[in-house]
């Protein structure tokens, strides 16, 4: 049987429909829904247990492109939770992957299911204030409970300790829903918990997953839950190596801090610059607290390794992940693109759960450099270009005018204003003294490799133009490759 209620405020400036179900409907069981928070808005989330048997909930908040879990949410036989979205989001209290809901937040969406096969109705009230006005949702986006797929360990102390100490591991199981979402729930006492070497670690016999650590060594210890285990696909694997003397896991890998040196193909001059199109060479060090020495215990395999908007498209290329050995790890790496039309950083990012763990290289662009000259000139920036103009053109438009630019010569090098466009583009109409026709050519922001330089009706390749002054500084009155960079 279903029927729909309407329940009325006591002002009369309140109405609610609610769908009223059977309990043997098992069709119910998940939502989807919008919240929003303001000074006159509230976001409440009602969910009821309609059996006789305890409910588990998978529950999720997002929001500016954060995932904020509730891991023990259960609700008891018949029982209605009321989960108010703002004390959630004040109360700032971290998540089992140490999430919280930005304490600014005041969009986003909230989505449950349950885990068990008993009947759970929710609703998401939007409450105005003062208005009488309320937005009410009961979207059902899955009617099935959702399975168990994948088992996820942590080990909040880390996984170093000595021979006569404990440790307190926690797991999680992950059910993925019928639109491909994964909620978590905290499943360390319903796991089974083992040790592949009782001769250095052993299972406490009543407090599930708590590791007393019995001799030295390595051993793996393992969570399973309803025939998964941390084999399966899924999340990172629920599998925690334990040794006094390494960090080997595979688990989220944890270090003091790291630092970033480019051993090989990098910029001339600068130690944080590499060059476009130019494959270098990257070391990680994973550092002793205080940045005293490489912490060469830290052994780890599989580090997620992401540059940042990498494009493949254009010849772009680095690894996945990288794998630590004495605290030491490598890579090598291609970029081609700067970091987008007006700045040259690109980010590099390596998952080591650390204080510093992203880096940020300046990308060179290596273009042929020709003399701008044109003396006394009013250019596309309205400046008058005087002899011994300190100044560079790229061929872009006025949008750069004012921008400081970096430019390289070996040890010759100044750092000058954009001052016009060109040379060769942007140009609309063939003369003879530019045949060539192109659009605004941000190559720095694209191939790497300037229009002029693939196109015949260019005479000489050039990327950029030098000012008379910047010219004779960085080339010496001649033109030829430079490198160079937006500070």
């Amino acid at each position: 049987m279903e029927a729909e209620v309407s329940s009325v405020e006591a002002r009369s400036d309140l109405v609610v429909d609610a769908r009223v179900e059977n309990e043997r409907n098992g069709w119910a069981g998940s939502g989807a829904n919008p919240w929003h928070l303001d000074q006159n808005t509230e976001s409440i989330l009602f969910l009821t247990n309609e059996s006789n048997q305890p409910a588990r909930i998978g529950f999720q908040v997002t929001t500016q492109g954060i995932h904020y879990y509730l891991t023990q949410l259960k609700l008891q036989p018949h029982e209605t939770r009321a989960i108010n979205i703002r004390l959630l989001r004040d109360v700032q209290l971290a998540d089992f992957r140490k999430n919280k809901i930005p304490a600014a937040a005041t969009d986003g969406s909230v989505s449950w299911i349950r885990l068990d096969n008993v009947p759970v109705m929710g609703r998401l009230l939007v409450i105005t204030r003062h208005a009488g006005m309320s937005s009410s949702y009961d979207c059902c986006t899955c009617p099935c409970p959702a399975p168990l797929y994948a088992m996820y360990m942590t080990a909040p102390e880390g996984c170093d300790f000595l021979p006569g100490q404990s440790m307190q591991c926690d797991c999680y199981a992950y059910y993925h829903t019928c639109n491909e979402n994964s909620f978590p729930s905290l499943a360390t006492g319903a796991a089974t918990w083992s040790s592949s070497n009782t001769s250095v670690f052993i299972m406490d016999s009543s407090v599930k997953g708590e590791v007393h650590a019995v001799g030295v060594g390595t051993a793996d210890i393992k969570a399973s839950l309803s025939g998964q285990t941390s084999t399966q696909q899924g999340p990172p694997p629920g599998h925690c190596v334990f040794s006094p003397v390494t960090k080997t896991a595979q688990m989220p890998a944890t270090a003091d801090s790291l630092t970033f040196t480019i051993t090989s193909g990098g910029a001339p001059n600068d130690g944080q610059g590499v060059i476009s199109r130019q494959q270098f060479g990257l070391e990680i060090q994973a550092e002793l607290p205080g940045g005293v020495g490489v912490d060469t215990n830290f052994n780890v395999q599989g580090v997620p390794f992401t540059l940042g908007g990498e494009n493949i498209q254009v010849g772009e290329s680095a690894p996945s992940s990288v794998n630590f050995s004495s605290g030491v790890a490598n890579a090598s790496v291609t970029i081609v693109q700067a970091g987008g039309l007006e700045q040259s950083k690109r980010k590099i990012s390596v998952s080591a759960d650390t204080v510093n763990t992203d880096f940020y290289p300046y990308v060179y662009m290596n273009v042929v450099a020709t003399d701008e000259g044109l003396v006394g000139h009013v250019t596309a920036c309205n400046y008058t270009i005087p002899s011994n103009a300190q100044m560079v053109a790229l061929p872009y438009g006025q949008a750069l005018c004012g921008l400081q630019v970096h430019v390289v010569n070996g040890q010759n090098q100044q750092t000058a204003p954009v001052e016009d466009v060109g040379p060769w583009c942007p140009h609309s109409t063939a003369t003879s003294d530019n045949p060539c026709v192109c659009p605004a050519d941000d190559y720095w922001d694209g191939t790497g490799i300037p229009y002029a330089a693939t196109h015949s009706c260019s005479s000489n390749g050039a990327g950029i133009d030098l000012g008379d002054g910047t010219y004779s500084t960085v080339r010496g009155g001649t033109n030829g490759p430079v490198d160079w960079k937006f500070p």
